[in-house]
């Protein structure tokens, strides 16, 4: 096959928004390491692809905050196992923090424990929690139309008189490099509100977001706990990343 259709061949092999491994590649393609390593190699001069620490491969795209909807698309199956995880460790009696990330809206789905006190500085969390009979404290502030949150002065002050058991907490970008990012910087005060406040936290980052650094930096890679859903070789050494 001549190079270039080759490469075209394992542009389409990459699914939009997730990280590949070389060795998973080696296994799709009929052709040498060595050959694979020049086309990717290419592709990357190209602007296609981005190479990644620790054996990774993706398709290149430009750091953007997608809408609520738009993200609960992406990568559904893995969110789901990771949303799962998270809501089990939920205790019944529990005060629990969650952010406006879309994996904190799917975990509502799964939260069985009893007695839980839920508090969120997210609109569309907070009406799935009502609709659930699940306690819900409302955080209140200017509403960020995007991701349907309450943020800015006013959220932060209510925020900080509060304390929680867990806080859940989602994020734009995860590298060993950068730590964890964030696009806006009025959710990176609240989301580091609730890191103090909390007796545990939890961010849930599914595999979209490795290498992606995004403006604003929230915490180093291993102030918390992160639960994801696809092993990453460059996060082996960390033991706070939870693989489900």
């Amino acid at each position: 096959m001549i190079p270039v259709l080759r490469r075209q061949q394992l542009l389409e092999l990459l699914p939009e928004s997730e990280v590949v491994l070389l060795t998973d590649l080696i296994e799709k393609v009929n052709i040498s390491e060595s050959t694979l390593r020049r086309d990717l190699k290419e592709l990357e001069l190209q602007g296609d692809i981005e190479m990644l620490r620790g054996g990774g491969v993706r398709l290149k795209k430009e750091v953007v905050e997608l809408d609520l909807n738009e993200k609960i698309s992406l990568n559904k199956e893995e969110k789901e196992r990771i949303v799962q995880y998270a809501a089990n460790l939920i205790n019944p009696n529990d005060v629990v923090f969650l952010d406006p990330s879309s994996l904190n809206l799917l975990m509502v789905d799964y939260i069985k424990s009893e007695n839980v006190t839920v508090v969120t500085n997210s609109i569309a969390t907070c009406n799935k929690l009502v609709s659930r009979n699940i306690k819900c404290i409302l955080v209140g502030g200017e509403i960020k139309v995007k991701t349907s949150s309450c943020i800015g002065p006013i959220a932060d002050q209510i925020l900080s008189g509060l304390r929680f058991s867990k806080s859940f907490l989602g994020a734009n970008g995860i590298s060993v490099e950068n730590g964890i990012t964030n696009h806006d910087l009025r959710e990176r005060s609240i989301k580091r509100i609730a890191i103090n406040n909390s007796v545990n936290t939890y961010f849930l980052i599914d595999s979209s977001k490795y290498e992606v650094v995004a403006m604003c930096k929230i915490a180093e890679i291993d102030e918390c706990n992160i639960i994801t859903g696809k092993k990453y070789n460059e996060f082996d050494k960390l033991e706070n990343i939870i693989v489900v």
